[in-house]
Parts: structure tokens; sequence; C-alpha cells
């Protein structure tokens, strides 16, 4: 069966994990299927991926997987990506200048 196979499983499992908060497990299931997947692109898993690199104020590494998402993508997802870009970017500059609270509480590990 089609999600038996761990290509698809890696993913489906980081957004559990997302949704229930635990970003740094769901980090480790998008980077898995990643690593599965062979960096194949999947929009999906590139999304989670950016959306839990934002929530572990890993600004630059999330701007860089929604610039890709930008760059493969065409009409909605594509302009849902520009948009991620200019929040994470307006974060970044905000936990710069100290102005941003940490997104995820220290003990979520």
């Amino acid at each position: 069966m089609l999600y038996q196979n761990p290509e698809y499983q890696q993913p489906r499992i980081g957004f559990v994990y997302q949704k229930m908060m635990k970003f740094n497990d769901a980090l480790k299931c998008y980077k898995k299927a990643q690593m599965i997947n062979d960096n194949r692109y999947h929009h999906k898993l590139y999304d989670g991926l950016a959306s839990c690199l934002t929530k572990l104020s890993e600004f630059d590494q999330a701007i860089e997987i929604y610039k890709q998402i930008f760059q493969i993508e065409e009409g909605k997802k594509k302009w849902d990506a520009q948009r991620s870009i200019k929040f994470v970017s307006k974060l970044k500059r905000k936990k710069a200048t100290g102005m941003l609270p940490d997104l995820v509480p220290a003990d979520n590990d």
C-alpha cells in the first residue's frame, strides 16, 4: 500500500508531531523524509519543514526553504511562500532587536 512506504509516512508523522507542538520531533521526521526522498521536492514536506524551522527560530533556514517553494510552485502556493518569506523575515528582525519572545517554550523538546 502507498502509505506504508516510509517516503510517505515520515511527513505524516512530522505533521502529527507539529500539531502536538513537538517541533523538534517534527523537524527530525521531516528531515528523515527529505533524506528518504533523496531531497526531491514535495510541497507538504517542504512547507512543514519551513514551518517547524520558523517555530524553532531557525529563520534563515526557514527562509531558504520558502524560497525553494516559491521557485518551484505556481499559483496560490507560490504566493503563500512569498508571504511566508516576508513574515519570517519580520520575525528574524524582531528577534535580532530583542523584540520577539521565544515562539516555543524552552521545555518543549
